[in-house]
């Protein structure tokens, strides 16, 4: 597991993620799944969001990490040459 994994899982960040998750799904009915890092790029779309308490909460959650926001960009969303695949229970469906 790596370093960015370990810390993800951490009581204390884990908490924090789900109030952030909380929020977002109170404000917007947007359920965000996390399950590693990469799915982190999911919050990027929130960061400069109107509401104070999700931008505070966001910011909160960045300050604690040992990477950045701009390191939670999703391999996929750079590479957007590539057809989409249907995933499900983990799975790639054709």
């Amino acid at each position: 597991m790596s370093e960015q994994q370990t810390w993800l899982i951490k009581p204390e960040n884990y908490r924090a993620l789900q109030l952030i998750r909380k929020r977002i799904r109170s404000i917007y009915g947007d359920d965000i799944r996390i399950t590693s890092t990469g799915d982190l790029a999911e919050l990027t779309r929130y960061k400069d969001d109107k509401d104070e308490t999700l931008k505070t909460m966001l910011s909160e959650f960045e300050a604690r990490a040992p990477f950045t926001l701009s390191d939670w960009v999703k391999p996929a969303e750079q590479n957007s040459t590539q057809q989409p695949h249907r995933v499900y229970r983990g799975q790639v469906m054709a």
